[in-house]
């Protein structure tokens, strides 16, 4: 790492510690997974996505790390809500499908027109698939809406099981659901980056279900399980560095989870007040659907339209001009589009409000 990303980085930390409030050496904060907080910590996550992109940090093969967090907090979010609000499940699909479906369609668009600006023009079997048959080969045009499709069948997984069943038995069909999600990335030729954090999810669902017993374990023995995850988060990199076919999926799953929860014990420990972090979080999932484009834009010369670019060999001085250029269009982009998919949402809403009275 040269003297211009670790200038980066560095700056990257200080953002995080701006404003950091301590918990003190023996307090812990409750409110640690507050939505509030879990905003910010994605806000993180997707400016880190971005950086591992663009090769910058000295970390980058390891960017399924940050992806994790959104696993884990999607499935703590849903069992939360499962527990707090009475009828949850009631209208979840209307609800949240199309929270992430509409972003993934209007940024596809936005995809589309931007390809003929860069000279690329997408046949009409490239766009069916993209957005009819996204589990095909050569099928997406944005890059790292792998998760996009993951999310939704985790979405309709939980809606499903965890409606018609119990605890224990809508768990295990939701890691089966996830686990055949997981077969037919492989029998599709999928990178391991499409499955290798989807564990996070069932880790999530399983934090939110026992919080009592667990926030109990942290409460008495915050210091040692802080340490005790950091050492097992290193161990499991080192492990997965090494790994290769099969155990790379259990070693990415593994890894994943202890970094996690790592980042779960500061949050007890600290708060961070950082508003442009808490920014980037409210458009997170924009800005991680967005930055592949801006990446190619900025990077033009080496694309192989529309699914691989090569910035991972340029010299550092341009991954750092890519990397800072790539955060500011990209907020810029996820902003604009986070307030049309409000509008769409909402029209959406009001239709479907307008049926069912209807109806």
């Amino acid at each position: 790492m040269n003297a211009s990303s670790f200038i980066l980085l560095l700056m990257l930390i200080l953002l995080i510690l701006h404003k950091l409030e301590f918990a003190g050496v023996k307090g812990i904060f409750e409110d640690a997974l507050s939505l509030k907080n879990t905003i910010t910590i994605r806000g993180a996550a997707a400016v880190c996505v971005i950086l591992t992109h663009t090769g910058v940090i000295p970390f980058y093969k390891h960017g399924f790390l940050f992806v994790g967090i959104f696993f884990f907090f999607s499935g703590y979010g849903l069992m939360l809500s499962l527990k707090k609000k009475p009828g949850y499940l009631k209208g979840f699909f209307r609800n949240r499908l199309p929270s992430v479906i509409v972003p993934y369609y209007t940024m596809n668009i936005f995809y589309i027109i931007a390809l003929f600006g860069l000279g690329f023009t997408p046949t009409i079997d490239m766009v069916f698939r993209s957005f009819f048959l996204p589990m095909m080969k050569r099928s997406l045009f944005i890059t790292s809406a792998w998760y996009v499709i993951a999310i939704v069948l985790f979405y309709v997984f939980f809606g499903i099981f965890f409606r018609y069943f119990k605890f224990f038995k809508a768990f295990l069909l939701t890691a089966l659901g996830i686990a055949i999600y997981c077969m037919l990335c492989r029998h599709f030729g999928r990178s391991i980056s499409w499955y290798g954090t989807t564990s996070l999810f069932l880790l999530g669902i399983l934090f939110a279900q026992y919080y009592s017993k667990i926030y109990a374990i942290i409460r008495k023995k915050h210091f040692i399980l802080s340490i005790l995850m950091l050492l097992l988060f290193i161990n499991g990199v080192i492990v997965d560095h090494q790994a290769r076919g099969l155990l790379k999926f259990f070693t990415h799953q593994i890894s994943c989870s202890f970094f996690v929860l790592f980042i779960i014990t500061l949050l007890y420990k600290f708060h961070i007040k950082s508003s442009l972090l808490a920014f980037w979080g409210k458009v997170s999932y924009e800005l991680y659907i967005a930055h592949h484009l801006v990446i190619l834009f900025l990077n033009n010369s080496t694309i192989n339209p529309p699914w691989k670019n090569s910035v991972y060999c340029l010299h550092w001085d341009s991954r750092i001009g890519v990397a800072l250029s790539t955060v500011a269009i990209a907020t810029l982009i996820a902003f604009i589009m986070n307030r049309i998919n409000q509008k769409l949402l909402s029209s959406l809403k009001k239709s479907s409000e307008s049926l069912t009275v209807k109806s």
